[in-house]
Formats: structure tokens, sequence, C-alpha cells
């Protein structure tokens, strides 16, 4: 049974900003994402503090993709302080000031919806029950469970190359990219590094992301740790950091970055953020 005690820690906010939310609407993933960053920043008598996608996730149990398109409307919306350099962790704050914020309708709450992961069109409209009060972030996996079912038809050509419909788990309606549950796994940690460098970095199309890491496993003869190991050292690097942020870019450089790395080609100082690192081979 759980039994919260203010022994064991608490979080101070005003009673005047607890009153502002009150009146605030605010999508069922904002919200959480928001409690998420009160309780890291004022949870620690601190206004502002280092924040990652990864620990936004792990403290609402959400998936990074959902964190990260909360977070940005949150910022978008003017109810956080968001502060982004190349190379570093965001700096998140509150904003105090709540007639700063931005107060939409009950029908336009929270633009965190998910679009067609099979072709990385990320523009569906986010829309909002006036009487539940619920958005479509809970619809999302219905809403994909339909799309997925419909588009459940795997074409001939990937059949041919081999592959079995079980492991087809993404592709674009075309079929003239595709990937596996693994290569789909990897692209999402490579994205989920990515954010970490650059927080604003748009959701990318999926079913090329998996189609760049499949051509590298099939064509290129790389395995999935290389590949991971490889992308995971540019992310660490003062130069290649920036400039590689997708398996195609990876794939393109990958015989100069194996050559740097060889060379020591590491800057000193390089991060060593445990928290966003740690298990990620």
């Amino acid at each position: 049974m759980a039994s919260p005690q203010i022994e064991n820690g608490y979080t101070r906010t005003a009673n005047e900003l607890q009153e502002a939310l009150c009146k605030l609407n605010m999508s069922a993933y904002e919200s959480r994402v928001f409690r998420a960053i009160e309780r890291l920043t004022y949870g620690y008598s601190k206004t502002k503090d280092s924040v990652s996608i990864r620990q936004l996730s792990k403290l609402t149990d959400l998936d990074f993709r959902h964190a990260h398109r909360a977070l940005t409307s949150l910022a978008r919306r003017k109810l956080i302080d968001m502060k982004t350099e190349p190379g570093k962790v965001s700096i998140i704050g509150i904003q105090k000031d709540y007639e700063k914020w931005d107060q939409p309708t009950d029908a336009s709450i929270g633009d965190t919806s998910i679009g067609d992961i099979s072709d990385g069109d990320t523009s569906t409209d986010d829309a909002t029950d006036a009487y539940t009060g619920i958005g479509t972030d809970a619809c999302i996996d219905d809403n994909q469970r339909k799309k997925e079912k419909k588009e459940n038809i795997i074409p001939e050509e990937i059949l041919s190359s081999g592959a079995s419909r079980s492991e087809v788990a993404i592709k674009t309606p075309k079929g003239d990219k595709w990937g596996t549950d693994e290569d789909l796994h990897l692209a999402r940690e490579i994205y989920e590094n990515v954010l970490v460098i650059s927080s604003t970095q748009k959701e990318p199309n999926w079913a090329s992301w998996v189609n760049d890491i499949r051509l590298m496993r099939e064509r290129d003869g790389r395995a999935h740790s290389e590949i991971l190991a490889l992308f995971l050292w540019a992310n660490q690097h003062h130069f290649w950091d920036t400039n590689i942020l997708s398996p195609k870019k990876l794939r393109d450089k990958w015989e100069t970055l194996i050559a740097q790395k060889r060379k020591g080609g590491e800057r000193e100082g390089s991060r060593n953020d445990g928290e966003c690192w740690a298990g990620a081979i």
C-alpha cells in the first residue's frame, strides 16, 4: 500500500501558481510532462535545471516520442522556459508568469498527436472531447492499430527479398522502404540520442530511417551493435555530434568516421552523461 509522507520529500509551489494551473487547459500528455518538470525543478528547490527527454520519459512512463512532442507543445504555449544549446541537455523551468501562458480553447488542447509512423507524416490534427477533456493522445494507440490493420498487406517485392511477414515491422505504403522490429528499435534509440543534441529535432520519417539501417545490415554487412556503437561515438564527438543526426548520414560517412575513430579523433572531455548513455550499447 502506498503511503507518501512529507518527511520523505515534497514539492513547494506558490498557491497563486497552483490556482492558475487549476484554470489551465492541457492535454493528458502535456499535464504529465508539466508535472514531471515541476517535480524535477521545484522538487529540488530549483527554478530551472537540466532535464533530458529520457528523464521525462521515465518519470511520466511515456514513450520518448510522446514526451518530446508534449515538451515541445509546452514550450510553444509558453508554459515552460526552455533553453537549448548544441551538445547540451536543455535547461527547463516552469514559466511562473501565468499571464504569458497560451490558453487554448477546449477544441484545440495540446498539439501532442503522433502521425502515421509508416510514412513519417506527423500532421495529424489533435481533437478534444468537449465533455471528457480527453485529447487524441488517449486514442493514439487505437488509431495506429487501425492504420496498421489497413496497411497489413506486405508487397511482394518485400517478401521476395527473403523477409517474412512477421519480420516486417514498418514500411511505406508502396513497400519501397521497410525494416524489422530490431531496425525500428535501433532507429528509436538513435533518435532519442539525437534529441540530446537537438531537443527541437523533428520526428523522423521512421520508414526511411529503418530502411537505411536495414541497408547497412544487408548491403554493408554491419551488425546492429556496430551501427549503434559508431553512432554513439559520433554523437559525442565535437564535430560529428551535430552532423550525424540520422542513419543515412551515418551510412554516408561510415568510412570517414571509422578512420577518425581509429586515429583517436574523439575530443578530450567528451560528454559523459551517465544517465543518458548508460546501457545504450
